[in-house]
């Protein structure tokens, strides 16, 4: 049965040993302590250090006034928001200026401060300023979120792949206790296991369940494909684990330049309404 769902892949499937003693248990401990069928070290930066920046109030309060917006507005917020994150992104990768991402923010929250004024039926010449509504924690919230939905999806796709080395490195450390302690006279035993198997253009995982009588010769085989398994997950982790790294790098830069942009524009806001208060 083939699961293409990484979700799907977190219990391990271990082989079955006929001797659940504490005794049996400690040895299946003890191999799987020294076994050699771990090739290499992962990364410091696991998915377990990802961080989400945002507060989940904040994004409840967001999604709410966002809900209250008619499906044209929705449409309209979503697609210069998607400029604003395209062009926050551009600043830390050094694909586009400041000036380009700033006019992108505020082309953002001119839209959705406009949509929220026609909700409130506040006059048209009103849309775009500050009405203390939370328009500009809003668009950070959207904006940021989802670089930050696209980190966290990264993540759970690399936790699953190590959960499949860990479910390979379980069966494997069984296998190898059983050839150890094969029993005399016995041609066959059962064995459980599952397979994987990569797509090196997309890195989807495939995930297939046996259960099947071998002889010996055939475990001996078996483990060999096992051991060639964890090893290109191994590769595959480690590589991911790098690029964890580095987006999650990526998300701290973008949520810095997106703040200096609003600080910016703030700061711009206030100094033209003191210059016509002086004039």
């Amino acid at each position: 049965m083939a699961i293409n769902r990484i979700e799907q892949l977190r219990t391990p499937t271990t082989l079955p040993t006929g001797d659940d003693s504490q005794a049996r248990r400690s040895v299946r401990l003890e191999l799987n302590t020294q076994s050699s069928f771990e090739r290499g070290s992962d990364s410091d930066f696991d998915p377990a250090n990802f961080q989400v920046g945002i507060p989940e109030d904040q994004r409840r309060e967001a999604e709410a006034r966002f809900a209250t917006l008619s499906e044209s507005d929705k449409t309209a917020v979503d697609l210069a928001v998607t400029n604003a994150r395209t062009a926050v992104e551009g600043v830390t990768s050094g694909a586009m200026s400041r000036v380009d991402a700033e006019g992108a923010v505020t082309a953002a929250l001119g839209t959705y401060s406009s949509a929220l004024y026609s909700v409130q039926g506040l006059p048209a010449n009103r849309a775009g300023r500050s009405s203390g509504n939370g328009e500009v924690t809003d668009i950070m919230v959207r904006i940021m979120s989802g670089v930050e939905d696209k980190t966290a999806q990264f993540a759970v796709d690399l936790q699953g792949k190590l959960n499949m080395k860990a479910d390979i490195r379980t069966e494997a450390t069984e296998l190898a206790d059983m050839l150890a302690h094969w029993p005399e006279g016995v041609d066959k035993q059962h064995f459980q296991w599952t397979s994987y198997d990569i797509d090196p253009a997309t890195g989807r995982v495939t995930a297939t369940a046996h259960a099947e009588d071998l002889t010996k010769d055939e475990a001996l085989a078996l483990q060999k494909n096992l051991q060639s398994q964890l090893d290109t997950l191994s590769d595959v982790t480690q590589m991911q684990q790098l690029d964890l790294q580095q987006k999650y790098q990526a998300q701290q830069e973008a949520m810095s330049t997106l703040s200096e942009i609003l600080r910016s524009m703030h700061d711009t806001m206030k100094n033209t309404i003191a210059n016509v208060k002086a004039s």
